[in-house]
């Protein structure tokens, strides 16, 4: 059992809503595979579709490892609003940077 700080920030089992800030975090990515898959329409070969597969697996990667985070601590704690928000200003540049 887990105790001080860290029990502060884990998700409490009665917490069965998502926060509009894990929602907007999907919206995000959401553009990321938009940006990706107008990219491939653009480039559109083998080369292209290589390309963006290098560029959908480490997007796919973070959002695997955050949605992960925010399911076992609370997404409500500044803490993790700062560490989600960090996580979504990287994968806009990240997907600006597949242009």
């Amino acid at each position: 059992m887990t105790t001080g700080r860290a029990e502060q920030l884990l998700r409490k089992p009665e917490q069965g809503r998502s926060a509009f800030l894990e929602l907007f975090f999907d919206l995000v990515f959401v553009l990321a595979f938009f940006r990706l898959s107008q990219e491939l329409l653009e480039q559109l070969s083998w080369t292209g579709a290589f390309q963006t597969l290098v560029l959908l697996l480490p997007v796919l990667h973070v959002w695997a490892y955050t949605a992960r985070f925010t399911d076992l601590f609370d997404p409500r704690n500044p803490l993790i609003q700062l560490l989600v928000m960090s996580t979504m200003f990287g994968v806009l540049v990240m997907a600006a940077a597949g242009a």
